[in-house]
């Protein structure tokens, strides 16, 4: 394989939600477990929405795991606001190489039943590496 060949690489996984009733107390959730999220309102839509970039972990699986039994414990209030809200999404993100001939990852049948016993979607976003200006290639070290 050549040095210079860049990789496909997993990046994060972004939870987003969407509401049209603001929830505080969900992102004071977040806050108190040192996890950042911004609440944010859009008046063209009339929408409340978080975007948190999570730990991504190990692997996309590993990091949607891990924050499942993180939503499972959120307390009566959180939980009443996270019901509310109509957009809930796992959106993992990765570094596309076209360069690379092919990338497979795998998100369990597990995980993807837990996702959907708490309404969460799963979503995937391709950044291609040679659109990104400071893309450094650090799977090949």
């Amino acid at each position: 394989m050549p040095a210079n060949m860049q990789h496909t690489r997993y990046i994060t996984v972004d939870l987003e939600i969407r509401s049209s009733l603001p929830f505080h107390k969900l992102v004071d959730f977040f806050e108190k477990a040192d996890e950042y999220a911004h609440l944010h309102f859009d008046k063209d839509t009339n929408e409340w929405s978080i975007s948190s970039s999570l730990d991504p972990k190990h692997s996309p699986n590993a990091c949607i795991v891990y924050y499942i039994e993180w939503i499972k414990s959120f307390p009566d209030d959180v939980r009443q606001e996270w019901g509310h809200a109509h957009q809930k999404c796992m959106n993992i993100g990765y570094s596309v190489s076209s360069s690379h001939w092919g990338f497979v990852e795998n998100i369990s049948s597990d995980t993807l039943a837990e996702m959907a016993a708490l309404g969460l979607s799963l979503a995937v976003t391709l950044y291609p590496i040679d659109m990104q200006e400071n893309y450094i290639d650090t799977e090949g070290e």
